[in-house]
């Protein structure tokens, strides 16, 4: 896995904050806030 960006792929650090920010804006459904 690469680090950095391509047109092709995103990055290791953009694909995991893009799961840490879906997985906390479901917590936040889930907990109703």
């Amino acid at each position: 896995m690469q680090f950095k960006n391509t047109p092709q792929r995103y990055g290791v650090v953009s694909a995991a904050l893009h799961w840490l920010t879906a997985l906390v804006v479901y917590g936040m459904f889930a907990l109703g806030l």
